[in-house]
């Protein structure tokens, strides 16, 4: 008796910001972000407010591309396991003589 694992997860279902585009090639790929803004980790950002207003919307930009990188990656995962699950039932039926599976 041939035992088949069915995995079922959530998929997300929020639109991803208008960056999210810009993180999927078209081939089944979530692109990651770029790295961090480093105006973070530098001193000079913090010594007049417009550099730290400057600094907090290079900030801001990178936490929408994580944000639709994230959303991408989970329908990508939920996009697999139910391509997965097809893929299992489909053979279960045929194991056990289906034809019109």
């Amino acid at each position: 008796m041939m035992t088949v694992l069915v995995i079922l997860l959530p998929i997300a279902t929020a639109t991803p910001p208008a960056l999210g585009d810009n993180f999927h090639s078209g081939l089944d790929y979530c692109a990651p972000p770029p790295v961090g803004p480093i105006c973070v980790d530098t001193q000079e950002t913090y010594m007049t407010a417009p550099k730290t207003s400057e600094c907090q919307s290079e900030l801001d930009r990178y936490v929408k591309m994580v944000v639709a990188y994230r959303v991408c990656v989970n329908n990508r995962v939920g996009q697999t396991i139910l391509s997965t699950n097809a893929l299992l039932e489909r053979f279960k039926c045929k194991s056990h003589g289906g034809r019109n599976c």
